[in-house]
């Protein structure tokens, strides 16, 4: 189980570890495939219009229900009365391994955070149920502060948030790109392969 998790669960670990959490903690795809048979549309169809804006749904500029109604105009269908938000919270699909290295780091006391590229609202919606309900020393939103990763800026945020130097910071995500931001800016870097 997780033996790319292995350095964190020794005894000697003494650092921080960040956790991403789409495509890490939850498998946020679903959420895709659910807009695509709402509306009849391919999965082609529907990721282009969540590449063309998800940058600025995650960097709080729309709302989740800004960008239900986006889905809406450019796919030409109607979610109706429901909320976008629940309905992409609903769509989230935990990943247990995570969760599971998540809680047995808990027990073991080692530090830990959330580092996101997230909508707003989105995090508490999905808090206990696709997000594990631990105690974080720090979550770094961002749509809270309207930068994204690979952003420095928003890792530096990160750094002084959680304290800790940062040799002692290792990074999961499941985007190389971000992973390669985070180890030049002098971090560890574990990345998590979801699909």
């Amino acid at each position: 189980m997780y033996d790319w998790a292995t350095p964190l669960l020794s005894k000697d670990f003494d650092g921080f570890v960040y956790f991403d959490l789409g495509g890490v903690v939850f498998d946020w795809h679903w959420g895709l495939e659910n807009v695509a048979k709402l509306a009849n549309k391919t999965l082609a169809e529907v990721k282009e219009v969540f590449l063309k804006h998800d940058n600025d749904a995650c960097k709080g500029l729309i709302s989740p229900q800004e960008f239900g109604k986006i889905y809406e105009k450019e796919l030409s269908f109607t979610f109706g009365d429901a909320d976008f938000s629940l309905f992409w919270v609903n769509s989230f699909s935990p990943i247990q391994e995570t969760h599971r290295l998540m809680h047995e780091l808990a027990l073991k006391n080692v530090p830990m955070g959330i580092i996101t590229n997230i909508y707003r609202g989105t995090y508490e919606k999905a808090l206990g149920k696709s997000i594990p309900n631990l105690k974080y020393k720090t979550v770094i939103k961002s749509c809270d502060c309207g930068l994204i990763k690979p952003d420095p800026k928003f890792l530096e945020l990160a750094e002084k948030a959680c304290g800790f130097e940062k040799s002692k910071i290792t990074l999961i995500d499941d985007n190389q790109d971000n992973i390669t931001a985070a180890t030049n800016f002098g971090w560890n870097g574990i990345l998590f392969e979801t699909r």
